[in-house]
This record gives C-alpha cells, structure tokens and sequence, in this order.
C-alpha cells in the first residue's frame, strides 16, 4: 500500500526571529490625522529647560510663565487667554512659541507665516467654534479668509 505523504517537514535553519513583544504600540503614523497627543511629561520638562536656558539672565520672563502655566492648568485663564499671554511674553522667540503647541489642547495650534517681505508674524489656529470671551479675531465668517 502506498504511504500518504504528509506535508513537508520544515527546512532545518534558524529558527524565525521572535515577534517582538511591543504592547499595543500605537501603528506608525500615516496620512490619517493623529489622535488627541497626551502631554508627555518629558516633552514639558523639556521645553521647560528651554525656556529656562533662553531666559536665564531674565528669570522674571522664567517665573512669569510659570505663573502662566499655574493659572492654565487651575483652568482660571482658558486657552485663548494662556495662547495671548504666552505670545506677548515670548515675543521675538518664534522657537519657543512654536514649542508651546506641545501644551495646546487638540483643535489649537500655532504657527510662524513667513511674510513676502522677509518678517514674520504668528498665527493662532482656534477650533471651529471657540467662544471668545474678550474679543477675539471677529470677522463676518470669525476666521477671516485664506
């Protein structure tokens, strides 16, 4: 009678590397819009140093925007009001404004737009909708065009 043959025996050879035991890593980014980021701890330490290391022979600028990020977090400023008072502060210091959308619930953001004459000036992106409690940008749409 003749032998079923079974499947083959496997190639002898080193066996396949282990998958590696990542728990639940997120998927590395794509072109989707990123989840609402946690504030790392890391990341506000860091830009923390930052602003400690540029402002060190003016600590009052230091101190001030800690007093900033207290009120910010107590939630007795909101994010408008914590976004003008951090500009105003670090005005001329587009790096570490920029480095403040770290701290910037989903939906704000803020940029440098390069002007045609060779300046700069930042803009404040809102989420659809914010209630402006001091007049903010008003406009027939409140965004403004383009």
């Amino acid at each position: 009678p003749m032998m079923p043959r079974g499947p083959a025996p496997p190639p002898q050879g080193p066996p396949p590397p282990p998958m590696q035991s990542q728990h639940q890593l997120p998927p590395p980014p794509s072109c989707a819009p990123a989840p609402p980021k946690q504030l790392k701890v890391e990341d506000a330490l860091a830009y923390l140093d930052q602003v400690k290391l540029k402002f060190e022979y003016q600590p009052a600028i230091y101190n001030q925007f800690l007093d900033i990020m207290k009120e910010f977090k107590a939630q007795t400023i909101d994010t408008p009001g914590v976004i003008r008072r951090v500009l105003t502060l670090f005005q001329g210091h587009n790096h570490l404004i920029l480095g403040f959308n770290t701290f910037l619930p989903p939906g704000y953001s803020i940029d440098i737009v390069e002007e045609a004459d060779g300046s700069s000036r930042v803009r404040v992106l809102y989420p659809v909708n914010t209630p402006m409690l001091d007049g903010g940008p008003r406009g027939p749409d409140g965004m403004g065009s383009g």
